[in-house]
């Protein structure tokens, strides 16, 4: 951004120099005396400060020196810079002849011979960028669910794609991605493992 300023006495009365004189707390911006160029010093966030409004000055260079002032309002737009987060880190499920026991909810929906289709557990997100760069969330199993005993919607709701049933004892280990929309964008990634009748979440977070 250039500051413009005009002084209509001549030289050397005429010569303008620029400062910000406030709304520029923290010192994240400077602006070249002489010619009137706001620059950045800092890495901004907008998930931090949405906007600036400064007040600079300019002076000429008159005895006494005259000056004005004008207000710079600078809006900060957003990028996608930040992952989406598995929220709460850790689930904890047990898949049980009755009753599904969760570490935040219990479910009695889960039972054994229940249809396919069945919710298992919900995935919790969140994203610190703004709509546009978080929500909606692509979900999807990277890997181990080769026998596709797993489905995993557009909501984050795991669910049987199978009839569990009590005699079964597979054992599997489920890698699973949320992206934000649209892409590109950064990752997290929720390891999960399922280990007979125990269903167990674990988080690990990774950017792309």
């Amino acid at each position: 951004m250039k500051l413009i300023a005009e002084d209509a006495d001549s030289q050397p009365n005429g010569q303008i120099r620029f400062s910000i004189v406030n709304g520029d707390r923290d010192s994240e911006f400077a602006v070249d005396p002489v010619l009137g160029l706001v620059k950045v010093k800092k890495k901004l966030d907008r998930e931090r400060v949405s906007g600036y409004s400064l007040l600079v000055q300019a002076v000429d260079s008159g005895i006494p020196a005259m000056s004005s002032t004008a207000t710079v309002n600078i809006d900060i737009s957003d990028v996608n810079d930040n992952s989406p987060v598995f929220t709460p880190a850790n689930y904890t499920t047990v898949i049980q002849r009755g009753v599904i026991l969760s570490s935040l909810l219990i479910y009695s929906l889960m039972q054994e011979n229940k249809p396919v289709g069945s919710s298992i557990l919900q995935l919790v997100v969140t994203d610190r960028d703004s709509f546009h760069n978080g929500p909606p969330f692509s979900f999807s199993i990277l890997s181990g669910n080769e026998e596709e005993a797993f489905a995993l919607d557009s909501d984050g709701i795991l669910r049987s794609a199978v009839v569990f049933r009590h005699t079964e004892s597979p054992e599997y280990v489920l890698c699973v991605q949320v992206q934000p929309c649209p892409l590109p964008a950064s990752a997290s990634f929720l390891s999960c493992w399922l280990l007979g009748p125990l269903v167990g979440f674990s988080l690990s977070s990774k950017s792309t």
